[in-house]
């Protein structure tokens, strides 16, 4: 997997999650002082710091995760890393097609919730770019089935680098959706997204296929330390530096 492709597969991801966050995050979108404003250019940069927000949560996200993911690789466990991650990936995406187990997953996540919505109705109540940078920031921790399939990625990145930068791409992708949601009460109701939504686990499940058989075929190479690209079928048998963080 060269490095073009590990990036163009973040914001492949991140665009077909927009179309799912239509349904999830939607509401938010729509409620943002930006909507209230007559300056439109005020509420334009309104509507593009809250999806910077979003951006800077993800890659705060994807830094911890590659943190994870670093220690793992710095251990010579890049092989195992892959496998776990893309079997546990797996056995979430066959959970969440069992309608009972979904809502499970939806009550629990409804309950995560609660603590944001105090924080939430105080920065609606402003109208500055600031107000709008923190109601993203806080909607980038919001549960999202898509942003945890991300973090599988993110935690396989090999680096904290190329971690940070996934997720940034995944941000990106989502970017051109949010930022239109935000203009039209009408996309709420975008059908495409309830066709995304129901094709969340089927997505996971590839990336979890795609893990699998990404760490099962991985060679042993003394040198992969010297490799600062998203990461090959190459695993650290003897690290010896630890310049693989960045």
């Amino acid at each position: 997997m060269n490095e073009n492709t590990f990036y163009y597969g973040a914001l492949l991801l991140g665009f077909l999650g927009s179309f799912h966050c239509v349904g999830m995050c939607g509401p938010i979108a729509l409620m943002l002082p930006a909507n209230k404003l007559n300056n439109r250019s005020v509420a334009f940069f309104g509507r593009m710091f809250y999806n910077i927000g979003r951006m800077i949560t993800y890659m705060f996200i994807g830094m911890l995760f590659g943190l994870l993911g670093a220690a793992f690789v710095l251990n010579g466990f890049q092989k195992q890393l892959s496998i776990i991650t893309g079997v546990i990936l797996l056995l979430i995406a066959i959970f969440t097609l069992i309608p009972s187990t979904r809502k499970k997953v939806l009550s629990v996540s409804s309950k995560i919730n609660i603590p944001f919505r105090g924080v939430l109705k105080k920065l609606f109540s402003g109208k500055t770019a600031l107000h709008h940078f923190g109601i993203g920031i806080i909607n980038g921790f919001l549960p999202c089935g898509f942003v945890y399939v991300a973090t599988a990625g993110a935690i396989n990145a090999g680096n904290i680098l190329n971690s940070v930068l996934y997720m940034a791409f995944f941000g990106l992708g989502t970017f051109p959706i949010m930022l239109l949601v935000s203009y039209a009460a009408s996309w709420c109701n975008f059908s495409m997204s309830r066709y995304v939504t129901k094709a969340t686990p089927w997505i996971s499940a590839a990336l979890a296929l795609f893990l699998i058989y990404r760490g099962a075929f991985m060679n042993f190479d003394a040198d992969c330390h010297k490799h600062s690209h998203p990461p090959t079928m190459i695993e650290c048998s003897k690290p010896e530096t630890l310049q693989i963080l960045f």
